[in-house]
């Protein structure tokens, strides 16, 4: 009777044993609460080194990233005829340049009804074409660097160039406004401060989008501006 008992015993806690197992198995982890995670850090791939890059160069680039490739293709060829349009043949060569210029005008009316049919009037394409020739017309580029949210790999891929190559600027600015002690043109003075004027905006720039930039090229820049406010005592007006 004792041995059947223990047997008995012996089972029920098997049977415990292997119940407490299913049900931690199954339990799910919000019933266990909240899974703690340490913060994940993004991993920034090894930073290329980009050439200069001048604002004329990325307008239709810009133009291809804010809208289809039949909208943005009318919009450039737009710009292209307004601009030549304005020029003036001094001479044979300058003629011939502008004629060939001009070519960018043929065939916009009809291009233009063609895109009403596909974008009419009120849709998001067309809304920001006709906003984008409007400001095209009053010699506006503000579509270009028009980007709050610094989502536009075309902005960010300028300021990283731009910014690559800060250091180097700022230095050469550095020695130009310690030169200017040394000069006795006063033409040549207002000179090299209107370049040195031109040359801090661009650090300013530079600086109000450094988010976009490669953590590298941040912290060059970075030190680029300690650099200026230390050596000339003058502080970059941000935006």
């Amino acid at each position: 009777m004792k041995t059947r008992v223990a047997i008995t015993a012996f089972i029920l806690v098997i049977v415990a044993s292997i119940a407490g197992y299913l049900y931690r198995s199954h339990t799910s982890k919000s019933s266990l609460g909240r899974v703690s995670h340490s913060p994940q850090t993004r991993v920034w791939p090894a930073r290329d080194l980009i050439k200069p890059i001048y604002p004329g160069e990325i307008v239709e680039e810009r133009m291809n990233e804010l809208l289809p490739s039949d909208a943005a293709e009318y919009a450039a060829n737009y710009r292209l005829c307004l601009h030549w349009s304005g020029e003036d043949a001094y001479d044979e060569a300058r003629g011939e340049e502008i004629a060939r210029g001009m070519e960018s005008c043929n065939g916009l009316e009809a291009a233009r009804d063609s895109l009403l049919l596909r974008y009419p009037r009120g849709s998001s394409v067309d809304s920001t074409l006709r906003w984008m020739i409007a400001e095209i017309d009053s010699g506006s580029d503000a579509y270009v660097w028009d980007d709050p949210q610094h989502r536009s790999h075309v902005l960010n891929r300028y300021y990283e160039a731009l910014g690559q190559q800060t250091p180097r600027s700022v230095d050469e600015l550095i020695g130009k406004k310690r030169a200017l002690s040394d000069t006795s043109s006063e033409a040549t003075r207002k000179m090299v401060q209107y370049m040195i004027k031109i040359e801090t905006g661009y650090l300013a720039v530079v600086i109000d989008n450094i988010d976009r930039l490669h953590p590298v090229t941040a912290e060059d820049v970075r030190g680029a501006r300690i650099r200026w406010e230390r050596e000339t005592g003058e502080k970059v007006r941000q935006r």
